[in-house]
């Protein structure tokens, strides 16, 4: 799923059969799903952290209180950081600097 202007969120599960299509539908509806969902927390989060200016807006239709999006400012490094790990054994490598 793209979200403004490149920042790319990927979520995936497994799908029982004959459920494709609600899945989709579930994704183009992500943005309006309920805060108490912790996916859609963890995922808003992951995008305010990344750039507090930038999602400011968004954060504040979401309604989660400040000490939350402070943590997810302070967190934020360190969840790319474990990402970063994780997936580097999996990219392919630079060709050149």
């Amino acid at each position: 799923m793209l979200l403004d202007g490149g920042v790319t969120v990927v979520v995936t599960r497994r799908i029982r059969p004959g459920m494709a299509a609600a899945c989709e539908a579930w994704m183009q509806g992500v943005t309006a799903v309920s805060t108490t969902c912790s996916i859609h927390v963890s995922i808003t989060c992951l995008l305010y952290g990344a750039d507090p200016a930038r999602y400011a807006k968004l954060m504040a239709g979401q309604k989660i209180p400040p000490d939350r999006l402070a943590k997810c400012k302070r967190d934020y490094p360190l969840r790319k950081k474990a990402w970063d790990t994780m997936l580097a054994p999996h990219q392919r490598k630079k060709l050149h600097d």
